[in-house]
């Protein structure tokens, strides 16, 4: 599964990209091997959904600390 960046930038090791990435609640953004962003989307996991929210496992934890975030089923792609 593949959820929609909001802003891509070059991370802080070789490599890595910080991504924005767009939740139910606001925004996170997370720095990631680039191996796991394509074409403005980051590959993350579906845990569960509720109603028109998907809960998906990251790559990596968030700068606030977070692995999992709720984010829209309209920012995700099969």
């Amino acid at each position: 599964m593949k959820l929609l960046c909001k802003q891509v930038v070059k991370g802080p090791g070789p490599g890595e990209v910080i991504v924005d990435l767009p939740t139910s609640s606001g925004t996170e953004d997370v720095i990631v091997d680039d191996s796991f962003v394509t074409d403005m989307y980051l590959h993350v996991w579906e845990i569960c959904s509720q109603g028109d929210k998907i809960l998906v496992e990251l790559p990596r934890e968030t700068s606030a600390g977070n692995w999992k975030i709720w984010v829209s089923r309209d920012s995700v792609a099969a």
